[in-house]
């Protein structure tokens, strides 16, 4: 994953970029006020850690544009215990 932040303050602008690797996908859920349920990404590296939380409208909505482009994507490789599985655009895998 690529991080790229925009900072502006009294000193001036600051720039990061920085690659880093999601370690764990977390959903919080409130089953008092579920308006606060989240999906957060954990990503750790040797200089930076962090988390980005959004609200499940917010997810929700990454989800339906990033569904609108996956036919530009030819395919993408899931590592795993079990071996490397390949998927295609259309979601099949190989």
């Amino acid at each position: 994953m690529r991080v790229r932040l925009k900072l502006v303050n009294e000193a001036g602008e600051e720039r990061i970029d920085h690659r880093t690797i999601v370690r764990e996908v977390m959903i919080n859920e409130d089953f008092v006020n579920p308006k606060n349920e989240s999906i957060a990404l954990g990503f750790r590296n040797k200089h930076s850690s962090g988390i980005i939380e959004m609200s499940i409208p917010e997810a929700e909505m990454l989800f339906r544009e990033v569904n609108k482009k996956m036919h530009l994507i030819k395919g993408f490789k899931i590592f795993g215990t079990g071996g490397v599985i390949r998927v295609d655009s259309k979601g099949g895998k190989k």
